[in-house]
């Protein structure tokens, strides 16, 4: 893991004050393309639920369209 400086300024009781670089860890970058592929599959899976939905949806309407006619109903 990579280190970043960071300056700190410390009194010390003489009214002296110290210098002191603190060695903090820097968090390595997050590789987004797992992250970017996942979201793609999720909305692929999404978008044909919708689709399946919409399928769905028109061929109640026609089975509905066809009893109506059946029945004789206006």
């Amino acid at each position: 893991m990579a280190k970043q400086s960071e300056t700190t300024i410390v009194r010390q009781s003489n009214d002296k004050y110290m210098v002191r670089k603190l060695q903090t860890p820097v968090p390595p970058k997050e590789d987004m393309t797992d992250k970017l592929e996942a979201r793609r599959e999720a909305l692929d899976v999404i978008i044909r639920y919708s689709n399946d939905q919409n399928e769905v949806t028109s061929r109640l309407f026609d089975f509905a369209e066809q009893l109506l006619k059946e029945w004789h109903i206006p």
